[in-house]
């Protein structure tokens, strides 16, 4: 009984996506800082031409005043002198209500400035948690995607292993009814014609699993263990893939052919 794993399929955002999301954020926000920037100098150069136009225009008539009221004393027409004064003070008044004006926008102007830099301070903050958030989110795409691929590569082994068993299965079937000591033409062919590159030294058993031991042919005997290798059904080493086992026998399909080795037999 065989279980069919389902493959995995996934459609993460691609890097491209994240960079372009990236940059689009980055340059949003640096055109938002630009523009209040420059309203903000815009306000306070037009703020210094209106209060130079208007202290202007006070001098001017103030000083149109004084010499209006110089003229009445040189000229002995007093009895327009109270008038005048009066206007003088009313004047007076609107020029320091108007100054005290202009401190009081001056003090809103600057509490506003303040507040801007607050706000850029905190996009800044925004700014530097996102672009955080993105470099998390790609190591966190990078991660899955080599989990995926390991995950892939272990369904394509196991379905590779599985294939072989089922290889390996219809095999017993086919072989069970003749005799044993008499192994197919065909597989007697083959081994005649390719020699392995390797010697089947055994096949050992670990649990449920079976393995065929090989090693490499012409391997120094002092490092035989080191260069051992062990192949479950479905395997491949040196281009030769293993189909089955036996108790001292190993069945290789190698250039759409298959061959049987035996232990310490070649």
């Amino acid at each position: 009984m065989t279980t069919e794993i389902p493959p995995l399929s996934l459609s993460p955002t691609s890097e491209a996506e994240i960079d372009s999301l990236r940059q689009a954020v980055s340059q949003k926000t640096q055109s938002r800082l630009l523009s209040l920037k420059k309203c903000l100098g815009y306000l306070s150069i037009l703020l210094v031409i209106v209060s130079i136009a208007f202290l202007a225009f006070v001098v001017r008539q103030q000083h149109h005043q004084l010499v209006e009221f110089q003229s009445l004393i040189r000229n002995g027409s007093f009895r327009h002198l109270p008038d005048g004064v009066q206007k003088l003070h009313e004047r007076f008044d609107k020029a320091d209500t108007g100054f005290v004006s202009r401190q009081d926008w001056q003090m809103q102007n600057d509490r506003f400035h303040q507040a801007l830099i607050a706000q850029q301070g905190s996009v800044n903050d925004q700014q530097k948690s996102l672009v955080r958030s993105v470099t998390d989110l790609s190591r966190a795409h990078q991660d899955l995607t080599e989990a995926v691929s390991v995950l892939k590569n272990t369904v394509k082994q196991q379905e590779m292993r599985v294939d072989a068993l089922i290889t390996w299965k219809s095999q017993q079937e086919k072989y069970s009814g003749k005799k044993a000591g008499t192994p197919d033409r065909e597989i007697l062919r083959t081994k005649k014609r390719i020699v392995a590159p390797f010697i089947l030294s055994g096949i050992e058993r670990r649990g449920e699993q079976v393995y065929a031991v090989i090693i490499p042919r012409d391997t120094d005997p002092h490092s035989q263990i080191s260069q051992m290798h062990l192949l479950t059904p479905g395997e491949s080493a040196f281009e030769w893939t293993l189909v089955s086992t036996s108790d001292h026998q190993a069945l290789f399909q190698v250039q759409g052919h298959r061959q049987i080795l035996s232990v310490n037999g070649g």
